[in-house]
């Protein structure tokens, strides 16, 4: 190193230290080539993930104030942070609220409420960071740059395609989630970018429905067929050719809704495998779409 054959940025470098409660971290003996310009930080942020000093996710939990409830003369009020932490693992784990109830410490009933709640939260807080639908002609060629880069087709502003997350059914909901495949289920519909990321997520629809059904009901449907996107017009175009959106047959055609097998069959497949989720109990009441 000292002949410069590794030599890291100072500003564009960060290093993790991860310790217990019971060990303080401590910095270790950095080479005498790294301690000018490498300082500790308590909150760094690496592949999408906020990592703070404490593992704690306490700054995004006090931006959603609303789910932190006020002690009362009767008891003490769930905290956020065990909101948080039952909700995630309800999510990373698909276990029933009876099987969470010994490892959370919260009562079934509690958590059927907690955990939709907590979800908006997260929502409403990561949304703008990690999901932002472009909404801008100029962001939008930002997309279709990264489309035509990489898979060769111009005007591209995203891949549309939907996945069938097997549930439990409400009780007497009769065929309303069975769908085409043979089981219960509610549809999961995104458009995703040339790189496999989500612009846009809608999950909630019923089952029964196609995906070209539950397209046309979402919001981002509704306003591709009124053309209030912010799309680009042609004349900036390629070729002066229509801005359109990659969907498979389900879908049908349209004047910015086209299909493309060769690439779909990449995008697509991909982006499928990120759907693999585990069953899940569907809430009672929770049948309307979610958006991200």
């Amino acid at each position: 190193m000292g002949a410069n054959y590794l030599k890291l940025n100072g500003s564009k470098t960060e290093t993790m230290i991860f310790s217990n409660h019971d060990c303080p971290s401590k910095m270790p003996d950095w080479p005498d080539s790294f301690k000018p310009s490498l300082a500790p930080v308590s909150k760094v942020r690496d592949l999408g993930v906020i990592l703070d000093s404490k593992l704690a996710l306490r700054s995004q939990v006090n931006q959603v104030p609303y789910i932190t409830r006020q002690d009362t003369v009767m008891r003490e009020a769930i905290s956020a942070e065990q909101r948080l932490v039952a909700t995630l693992r309800y999510l990373a784990t698909g276990r029933s609220l009876q099987d969470l109830k010994f490892s959370t410490g919260i009562s079934p009933q509690a958590l059927g409420l907690i955990i939709p709640d907590t979800c908006s939260a997260i929502i409403q807080v990561l949304q703008d960071d990690y999901m932002r639908l472009p909404s801008t002609p100029q962001e939008w060629q930002t997309v279709a740059a990264e489309f035509e880069t990489r898979w060769n087709f111009p005007n591209c502003g995203g891949a549309i395609n939907g996945k069938h997350v097997r549930i439990v059914p409400p009780p007497r909901s009769g065929s309303q989630f069975y769908n085409y495949k043979g089981f219960n289920s509610i549809v999961l519909m995104a458009v995703v970018s040339a790189q496999y990321e989500f612009l846009y997520v809608d999950v909630g629809k019923n089952g029964r429905m196609s995906d070209g059904g539950a397209f046309r009901q979402t919001e981002f449907g509704e306003r591709l067929q009124d053309e209030d996107l912010a799309l680009p017009p042609d004349a900036d175009n390629v070729e002066g050719l229509p801005f359109v959106f990659l969907a498979d047959e389900a879908f049908g055609l349209g004047p910015h809704l086209m299909s493309c097998l060769i690439i779909l069959h990449n995008v697509l497949h991909a982006v499928s495998s990120v759907f693999s989720l585990p069953t899940r109990n569907h809430f009672p009441g929770n049948t309307q779409s979610k958006h991200m």
